[in-house]
C-alpha cells in the first residue's frame, strides 16, 4: 500500500479551500454544492472526498485557516515595544484587503449565512472569539503601560475594532470609492484617536 505524501497532501487540501472560497464569495454557502467545487478544482467527486467528506468539512477548515491567519496577523501585537504601533501593524497589514471582491463578497456571505444557519455561526464565532481575546488582552497591556487611555473598555473597544475591520473588508464587495491608501491612512488616524491617553 502507498503511504500518503502529507506534504502533497496538504497542498492539495489547500488549494481546494482556496477553490472553495472563490466558489462560496461568488455563489454563496447555500447555493455552492460540492459538485462545483469539483469543477472548479478540476477534480472528479471520489478525489476530492479524500480531502473533505463534506461542504460542512470545507466550511470549517475555512473557519480553521481563518482562525491561523488572524493569529499570524495579529503577531506585531506581541512584539509591539507600543500597543497603538503594534495595532497599527497589523491594520498595514490587512490593507490590501480593502478593495478586494473576493474578501469582500466572502465576509459578506459568511455573515448572511451565519445569520442563518447556527451550525456556520457557532463554527466563525470561535475564530471571532480568537481575535477578540487577543486584541482585548493587547489593549489592557496597553493601558497597564500607560499607552492607551485607561478609561476605555479593551473588550468593548476591541469588538468595536474588529467591526470596523470587518466592515471595511466587507465593503470590498462594491467598487471603493476612495483610494485604498487614503481608507488605510483614515483607519490609522481613527485608531490613534481612539487609543491614544
Amino acid at each position: 500500500m502507498r503511504r500518503r505524501d502529507d506534504a502533497r497532501h496538504s497542498r492539495q487540501r489547500a488549494r481546494i479551500l482556496e477553490v472553495a472560497q472563490r466558489c462560496f464569495a461568488v455563489g454563496g454557502f447555500h447555493q455552492t454544492g460540492m459538485a462545483e467545487i469539483c469543477a472548479a478544482a478540476g477534480m472528479s467527486p471520489g478525489a476530492l472526498y479524500r480531502y473533505f467528506d463534506s461542504k460542512q468539512a470545507i466550511i470549517e477548515a475555512m473557519a480553521e485557516q481563518e482562525r491561523q491567519d488572524n493569529r499570524r496577523a495579529l503577531a506585531p501585537l506581541a512584539t509591539a515595544d507600543n500597543v497603538i504601533d503594534g495595532l497599527l501593524r497589523v491594520v498595514a497589514g490587512l490593507a490590501p484587503m480593502w478593495g478586494s471582491r473576493a474578501a469582500g463578497r466572502l465576509t459578506l456571505e459568511v455573515g448572511a449565512e451565519a445569520a442563518r444557519n447556527d451550525r456556520i455561526a457557532e463554527i466563525f464565532a470561535a475564530a471571532d472569539a480568537d481575535v477578540r481575546e487577543l486584541l482585548t488582552a493587547a489593549l489592557r497591556t496597553g493601558q497597564e503601560r500607560g499607552e492607551v487611555r485607561r478609561n476605555l473598555d479593551p473588550a468593548a473597544t476591541a469588538f468595536v475594532l474588529i467591526a470596523l475591520v470587518d466592515g471595511l473588508i466587507g465593503r470590498g464587495a462594491f467598487p471603493l470609492p476612495v483610494p485604498r491608501k487614503a481608507v488605510s491612512a483614515a483607519l490609522a488616524d481613527l485608531i490613534r484617536r481612539l487609543l491614544a491617553p
